[in-house]
């Protein structure tokens, strides 16, 4: 049995401080500053309509979003906000289409990629599963 107040977490062998961040998702209705108040680092978000790829600041966050066609009325749009104070370590993002997104750190040689996603319900289905499995 273990103490009283004893924490179950490892402490690295470097006895230095390991680097937390808080992940996590948010379905929203259009872009913005919405996973602050989550006091997320890195927030997943979905539904966020945004015609277009690209990057754009979003408060303290830098926000990196996928692609949706101007003529569409689609539900689709995903993004992901990285806190500037991590975007140090960020080494690399990519739109795969309106519904896959990811995003590469690297930091003490060892590398982390974050897919945000929003998968269909019908028939895209399967195109989805063969596009999210390729960037695995």
């Amino acid at each position: 049995m273990m103490p009283t107040g004893e924490s179950l977490q490892r402490k690295p062998a470097s006895g230095r401080p390991t680097a937390k961040a808080k992940i996590g998702c948010v379905n929203v209705r259009k872009m913005g500053p919405e996973s602050d108040t989550y006091n997320l680092d890195i927030c997943g978000l979905s539904e966020t309509k945004r015609e277009g790829s690209g990057r754009r600041r979003m408060g303290d966050y830098e926000g990196f979003y996928s692609r949706v066609e101007e003529s569409e009325e689609t539900n689709g749009g995903v993004a992901v906000a990285v806190r500037r104070h991590h975007k140090r370590v960020l080494k690399a993002w990519g739109a795969v289409n309106e519904r896959i997104i990811w995003v590469k750190f690297s930091s003490r040689n060892v590398t982390k990629m974050i897919v945000s996603c929003y998968a269909p319900t019908e028939e895209q289905k399967e195109s989805f599963y063969v596009q999210l499995q390729a960037i695995m």
